[in-house]
């Protein structure tokens, strides 16, 4: 098989085997390597003029791709929820302390995140991000998020979040952990 700069770093967004912190180093540590084996080539090779007065004029053509990375920090947010008799009555419950997604990536800082909530007590989510509101179902669902447009980036998203309480829910603590996976566009 040859060896790509694929080959070598790819690995689909948000998941590694190695820290996401050494991702860019070795990327780049890779383009230089490749850089420095095709201008030594070109060297050799080219140099030398064929005769006395002569010249070569030689093109190189180099496509590097570089895989794109992220690293996704879910900060804040209440891990338990109370319902009360309250709550049920009105149908929903706002949570009070949003969720913070920090998204660290390689890319222009365009992603997608989707999001599902717990079964069980949740019949449809209101999801807030950047002044934006969505509407999902029990199964969830998808936002785009507009962060930086540069890279590296490093982009924060505050998420709130309205619960539609599901027929059969009874005041109590819940868990609350709503899987969160983060795309890099």
């Amino acid at each position: 098989m040859p060896m790509t700069a694929s080959s070598i770093w790819n690995r689909p967004a948000g998941k590694s085997d190695a820290p996401v912190d050494q991702a860019p180093g070795r990327a780049r540590s890779f383009a230089s390597a490749c850089m420095a084996l095709l201008l030594i080539a070109a060297g050799l090779g080219f140099a030398t003029p064929a005769g006395a007065g002569e010249s070569i004029n030689k093109t190189v053509l180099a496509r590097l791709t570089i895989a794109k990375w992220s690293k996704v920090e879910v900060l804040g947010g209440a891990a338990l929820i109370q319902v009360t008799e309250a709550d049920i009555r009105r149908g929903y419950l706002d949570l009070k302390e949003p969720t913070t997604l920090v998204v660290a990536s390689n890319a222009l800082g365009n992603y997608f995140a989707e999001i599902v909530p717990p079964g069980g007590f949740v019949k449809a989510l209101r999801v807030s991000v950047d002044g934006r509101s969505f509407a999902f179902g029990a199964g969830g669902g998808g936002v785009s998020l507009r962060g930086t447009a540069r890279a590296p980036s490093r982009d924060s998203f505050e998420i709130q979040y309205r619960i539609f309480f599901s027929e059969n829910v009874t005041p109590g603590t819940y868990a609350w952990a709503p899987s969160v996976t983060v795309t890099v566009l």
